[in-house]
């Protein structure tokens, strides 16, 4: 595998790489990412929506009593659970439009591609904790160093089907000599992704507050 690039026609491609490919920049990335974003938005919100509805009902059936909380628990629980499968769902529906933009995905196909990695997901994550702790541990430098190489860890175990530590591995030779290119486009992307959090959330404070005022005015008149 190789991280997401620009071929020699100047096409995106996330899967299909050729030897003399370049790195996408992080614009590159973002138009690239949103396009297919509109291509496909129904497939992708429907199954980013079916784990966040869970843990909101779950949540919300916490202020109740026992038998609402014990019943908002399991939800929880199940959002949890559907919520790793969903990181692989998202990177299989990625991959497959990446090499056949006419594919008929479902959101059931693909919480089914997801489950099928959910226990190499749950031993990636325990390796990512123990390597990253450890490396945090000794210096916030060496820290910063392994992240990056990790990057592509979520990638090489979806995309090249490698499991445990070798998703590590094939990750590090992935970054391999565009460590520095690497950082730089999470920093760039990870910026614009924050900004966007910070506009949807404020604009959501707004409304909540105008409701609150407009509820507090009815109920006084």
């Amino acid at each position: 595998m190789e991280p997401n690039t620009i071929d020699s026609t100047g096409n995106f491609n996330l899967v299909n790489q050729t030897a003399g490919a370049r790195l996408a920049g992080p614009g590159e990335l973002i138009k690239s990412a949103w396009n297919l974003f509109k291509a496909h938005w129904k497939l992708l919100v429907s199954i980013a929506a079916i784990p966040a509805a869970f843990t909101l009902v779950g949540r919300l059936l916490f202020t109740g009593g026992v038998p609402l909380v014990v019943i908002g628990v399991v939800l929880t629980v199940v959002g949890v659970i559907l919520s790793i499968a969903m990181q692989g769902a998202v990177i299989g529906a990625v991959k497959q439009y990446s090499t056949d933009p006419a594919s008929s995905l479902t959101v059931k196909g693909q919480f089914s591609f997801g489950f099928k990695y959910f226990w190499p997901f749950i031993l990636v994550i325990i390796l990512q904790i123990l390597i990253f702790g450890g490396s945090f541990i000794l210096f916030i430098i060496p820290g910063i160093i392994v992240s990056v190489y990790a990057t592509m860890y979520t990638m090489t175990l979806i995309v090249d089907d490698k499991r445990g530590f070798s998703a590590f591995t094939e990750s590090f030779s992935v970054v391999k000599g565009r460590w520095w290119g690497v950082l730089g486009r999470m920093i760039v992307v990870g910026l614009v992704v924050l900004a966007a959090y910070l506009v949807v959330g404020g604009l959501l404070y707004l409304i909540g507050v105008v409701a609150g005022v407009a509820a507090n005015s009815s109920t006084a008149n």
